[in-house]
């Protein structure tokens, strides 16, 4: 419960400041890479910084990471892209010094700015549930219920994006929906495929986001049903068990 209610949180703040406040953009960026210098996940983008710095000197910043995502040292974080004079822009140190100091790089992930931790943890917690030493099925059941709540909460959230935005020269990347579903779902897919309850509470789930036609989950939901039918395949070794599961996953072909 205090899982959920952390993640719940971040998802809430999410319709504070959609998009982190900033637009979005998909493909790849324009401008020039800028590099990350150590190992880890990104913790904290301050956008503030960015934002105040980028006003400054006429730029626009494209993130390639956000809170969550786990980077090396040469990979992309931004790319920076000077909209003045080339020769007013600022050199290429000092926009690497701004990017490592907006840019919090740590040894593991948090709630407090990366939405889909949570749902990682609440899927952890449902595995342990389910591993042989613990079985306890309820539990997963009821953090696939977490889930489907949650998923709601979040695109309640992204459905609240403006026209004006607070950090109007920052540029984040558009995640497919797809990205949360994996997280939340695929190791229950598989750790609970050998229990009837906890494959059927999945594709309930999955058809219910999928049936409420404004979240715009049905490719997402489709797909970790049929996932999960897979699963359920290689492991259910009672015929009439398997024969509900492939009645509860018919809804893919409605």
């Amino acid at each position: 419960a205090k899982v959920e209610a952390r993640t719940a949180k971040v998802f809430r703040h999410r319709e504070e400041l959609p998009m982190w406040g900033a637009q979005h953009y998909e493909g790849v960026p324009p401008g020039t890479p800028v590099m990350a210098n150590e190992v880890g996940y990104v913790q904290r983008v301050d956008l503030g910084i960015l934002e105040s710095w980028a006003s400054q000197h006429k730029l626009e910043v494209y993130l390639k990471v956000l809170p969550g995502d786990f980077v090396l040292p040469g990979s992309a974080v931004a790319h920076v892209q000077c909209t003045t004079e080339e020769q007013q822009c600022p050199d290429q140190r000092h926009i690497q010094e701004i990017l490592d100091k907006a840019c919090v790089i740590a040894n593991g992930r948090t709630f407090d700015e990366d939405p889909a931790f949570g749902l990682v943890v609440l899927s952890e917690i449902a595995s342990r549930a389910l591993s042989p030493a613990v079985n306890d099925p309820g539990t997963a059941i009821a953090i696939i219920r977490s889930h489907i709540k949650l998923l709601t909460l979040w695109h309640e959230a992204r459905q609240q994006r403006k026209t004006e935005f607070a950090y109007s020269h920052i540029f984040i990347p558009d995640r497919p929906e797809s990205t949360l579903f994996d997280q939340a779902f695929d190791a229950i897919c598989r750790d609970g495929a050998a229990m009837k309850e906890v494959i059927l509470a999945l594709i309930e789930g999955f058809e219910a986001l999928s049936k409420h036609h404004a979240l715009g989950y049905h490719e997402a939901a489709k797909a970790k049903t049929l996932l999960a039918l897979e699963h359920a395949k290689q492991s259910l070794t009672i015929s009439e068990e398997l024969k509900a599961v492939r009645r509860a996953a018919n809804w893919v072909e409605d």
